[in-house]
């Protein structure tokens, strides 16, 4: 069964540099090379799904700019379907500059754009049906969709039987919009910074018991190069991660994502959705930019069976 998943969310046109640090005002810094990728967490999940031979729509909004062409032609060309790209005409693309340093790590300036007025008007909520899950890409950063829009679509993909998923962007002092749907959710997923500020907690553990309190049957945390815990239903798993030499640590949270999503979305096992987030994060971290380079599903799952998990 090839899964078919609408992807709602965040579209960004990445543009990836290599400077020692980003200059002061009145002053000019000379760096390395630069590259123009795609991003946003909706794009990035998206695209990686498809790679995994998911049947993937986006629902995202460009404006009508160079910066969208781009996104449109990238997609295009990867055949990935353009039916739920909205062109807005009033908001430019969203764009994000990432300046990236030896280790990997990412600092990023960052306009929302177009991306702010996605709204539910823009979703198909009469064909959620024939989706096998629902995912949210950027909950918290979507402001035209968090809150009550969110919650009205939450209910609408719970009434149709429908997987309902979802991951957060970095903005949590937003967590009242993801709250009030973490009941509808069969599945989160976030980092371990972002879990503890949605959640108020200290610690990972209380985390996990917070959002299974919350009615959330599968929660996941992610820990970079330590792997990932996994919560399902009471019982909480830790599984480690790919032992790699990072270099580009942007997107790796999003190739974890799709990763787990797309054997969530097969009913596998829990370790085997962990083994597939962990895999496709491992991948991301060995490339430059978010969106990782096409590849093979089977060609990634033979070279992690010959890595020793840490």
């Amino acid at each position: 069964m090839i899964p078919k998943i609408l992807v709602i969310g965040q579209a960004t046109l990445d543009v990836s540099v290599k400077f020692s640090e980003f200059p002061r005002f009145n002053s000019q810094q000379i760096g390395g090379d630069y590259q123009i990728h795609l991003g946003g967490t909706a794009i990035n999940i998206a695209h990686c799904l498809h790679y995994m031979t998911a049947s993937v729509t986006p629902c995202v909004r460009i404006g009508d700019d160079a910066a969208g062409a781009y996104i449109r032609k990238a997609l295009e060309s990867a055949n990935i379907d353009l039916s739920l790209i909205r062109v807005d005409k009033n908001k430019q693309t969203s764009l994000s500059i990432i300046n990236r340093d030896e280790s990997g790590d990412v600092a990023i300036l960052h306009y929302e754009g177009a991306n702010n007025a996605l709204c539910l008007a823009d979703i198909p909520i009469n064909e959620i049906k024939k989706y096998d899950m629902v995912h949210i890409g950027g909950a918290m950063l979507l402001p035209s969709l968090d809150g009550q829009p969110l919650l009205e679509l939450a209910t609408e993909v719970k009434r149709s039987g429908v997987f309902f998923s979802l991951t957060v962007a970095r903005n949590t002092a937003q967590n009242e919009h993801v709250s009030q749907v973490l009941p509808f959710l069969d599945l989160i997923i976030m980092n371990e910074k972002e879990s503890l500020e949605i959640s108020k907690t200290e610690d990972v553990f209380n985390a996990l018991k917070w959002f299974y309190g919350k009615g959330v049957s599968t929660t996941v945390i992610t820990l970079g190069e330590k792997g990932a815990y996994v919560l399902q239903k009471g019982n909480t798993y830790l599984f480690p991660a790919f032992m790699v030499t990072p270099i580009d640590t942007l997107g790796c949270g999003d190739a974890f994502s799709a990763g787990y999503l797309y054997a969530f979305v097969r009913k596998m096992p829990t370790s085997e959705c962990a083994k597939y987030g962990n895999m496709m994060g491992a991948y991301c971290a060995t490339n430059i930019g978010a969106i990782v380079p096409a590849f093979d599903i089977e060609n990634i799952i033979y070279k992690y069976s010959k890595n020793d998990e840490v």
